[in-house]
């Protein structure tokens, strides 16, 4: 069965290649590094409310300025 690659841990050329490409955007743990999305990186009216955090739903239901 075939696998997806480990960062950082295949040694032979196609996963050298994969490996530098994902480190430019993503931590050793697969996470994504901070600030490698932008607000300017997301198109409008592609995140609804149902994906927002709880806290953060409530801030934008609250009006408040925000």
């Amino acid at each position: 069965m075939a696998r997806l690659p480990v960062p950082g841990s295949d040694d032979n050329i196609w996963g050298s290649i994969l490996n530098d490409f994902l480190s430019q955007a993503h931590n050793s743990d697969g996470s994504l590094k901070a600030g490698v999305i932008s607000g300017s990186a997301i198109a409008d009216d592609t995140i609804s409310e149902a994906k927002l955090d709880g806290g953060l739903r409530l801030k934008v239901n609250a009006g408040g300025g925000y």
